[in-house]
This record gives structure tokens, C-alpha cells and sequence, in this order.
């Protein structure tokens, strides 16, 4: 019995609401990385530098730095400042891991794209639909991971009652 699904009388199967939720994290945790994939793609064709700035390219203060209006192309934001990114950081949540002369350092030291200026505006607005994709993505992931921790798949719940079936497929 994979995955908690059960074989009802009749031949329908059956999944409790918590395995339900464990495999729907997993599948939006597949297509969060197939995205993010996708993400770092288009980065690396009109902008590889700011693929090395951050560890993970869809985490939320990546997202919200290539979701910002002010540095939509490379050469905007070689004018980033360490105090406007200092700034920026701890509003985003950023854990503070490195500081903000390294990220510069890093997207300053990268590669340059080659990218003509049309061909950096197409890319570029396929990075804000994808970062607008990414967002409320990692949201339902967060809530679905919280939830699996107050009932986990196969557990007995939080209140003390065991996790019944919700969902019956032919």
C-alpha cells in the first residue's frame, strides 16, 4: 500500500487527506524545480551573473530581486550600491549568510550575456512570468509542508483521531 492509497470494495481506491497533501507537495516541489530550471535558462542567456549571486535561484529573495523594476536588464543594475542592497536584504527576509559586497562581488564578477537589446527585453519578460509563477508556488509549498507536520501521511493527528479517506477514484 504505497503512499497510503487503499483499495475499496467495489475497485475504487482510496487516499487519506494527508497522503493526499503529501503527494501534492511533491508534485509542486517537482514543477517549483522544473520552473526554477527554466529560470536559470533564461538567466544564463541574457544575464549569467545573476545566476551565481544567490545559492538558489528561486528562493524568495532571488525572486524578489529579478522581480524588481529598478534592475530589469544587466546593465541597470550595475549601478546597484552595497547600502541600497544592505537595505534591500533584510526587508526580503534574507538570512544574512553572505554579505552584501559579496553578492555584489558576485554579480559584478560573472559573465556578461551577449544578448542584443530586444532579445534581453523578450528574456526578460519571461523571467518576470516565470518569478510570477515561482511565488505563489513556494507559498502553497511552505503551507503544505506546515501542514504535513501537524498530521503526518499514515499518523495519527495532531487532535489524536486517525486521518480518514477524503478522496475515491475509479
Amino acid at each position: 500500500m504505497a503512499f497510503g492509497w487503499r483499495w475499496s470494495p467495489g475497485g475504487r481506491c482510496v487516499v487519506s487527506l494527508m497522503t493526499s497533501g503529501f503527494i501534492t507537495r511533491r508534485c509542486a516541489g517537482m514543477a517549483r524545480q522544473g520552473l526554477a530550471d527554466q529560470l536559470r535558462a533564461q538567466l544564463e542567456c541574457f544575464w549569467p551573473s545573476a545566476t551565481k549571486v544567490f545559492t538558489e535561484i528561486d528562493c524568495p529573495t532571488a525572486l524578489a530581486f529579478l522581480d524588481l523594476e529598478r534592475y530589469p536588464r544587466p546593465a541597470d543594475a550595475r549601478g546597484l550600491g552595497e547600502q541600497h542592497l544592505a537595505a534591500f536584504l533584510p526587508r526580503q527576509g534574507y538570512s544574512g549568510e553572505r554579505k552584501p559586497r559579496e553578492l555584489l562581488d558576485r554579480l559584478r564578477g560573472a559573465a556578461l550575456g551577449r544578448a542584443g537589446e530586444l532579445e534581453i527585453q523578450a528574456h526578460r519578460q519571461i523571467v518576470l512570468g516565470l518569478v510570477a509563477a515561482l511565488k505563489p508556488l513556494r507559498e502553497q509549498i511552505t503551507q503544505l509542508r506546515a501542514e504535513i507536520r501537524v498530521n503526518p501521511p499514515g499518523g495519527a493527528r495532531a487532535s489524536g483521531r486517525s486521518d480518514g479517506p477524503i478522496a475515491v477514484h475509479r
